[in-house]
């Protein structure tokens, strides 16, 4: 975060995170609080198990079509898979066909256009339903 002040603690933690649960079979809850350090690592240099996670994700996500991943197209998802994918577990290199099933499956919604607003008077609207018989006068 460029820009911040050095003194502050924004520049050291970028939120709070509150996780809290309960045990089954108990009546207390637990509540655990985590500062979240603004320690950001670009997408390239995280694990590649936790890379091929997110592809997963990215998977899912596109299976059920939703709205928090419309900007990835098969294309990223299949990317991030055989980048991260451990070739020597089967696992994954069957996940990776999968992908590739899925893309020739599901094939990319084209957006539809929209609709230009047409500006018609009351009086044109008119002739066009006497000349097509919808109006009697």
């Amino acid at each position: 975060q460029q820009g911040l002040p050095t003194n502050t603690l924004v520049h050291q933690d970028i939120a709070t995170m509150s996780l809290q649960y309960s045990l089954s079979n108990d009546t207390s809850s637990k509540n655990m609080v985590y500062p979240v350090k603004n320690n950001f690592t670009t997408f390239e240099n995280i694990a590649r198990e936790l890379q091929f996670a997110a592809a997963v994700t990215m998977f899912a996500l596109k299976l059920r079509q939703s709205n928090y991943i419309n900007d990835a197209n098969w294309s990223s998802v299949i990317s991030v898979a055989a980048h991260s994918a451990d070739k020597t577990n089967y696992l994954q290199k069957e996940f990776l066909q999968i992908l590739e099933k899925a893309q020739k499956l599901y094939p990319e919604k084209k957006k539809k256009k929209k609709m230009q607003k047409v500006d018609c008077n009351y009086k044109h609207k008119k002739t066009i339903l006497k000349k097509n018989g919808f109006l009697n006068e």
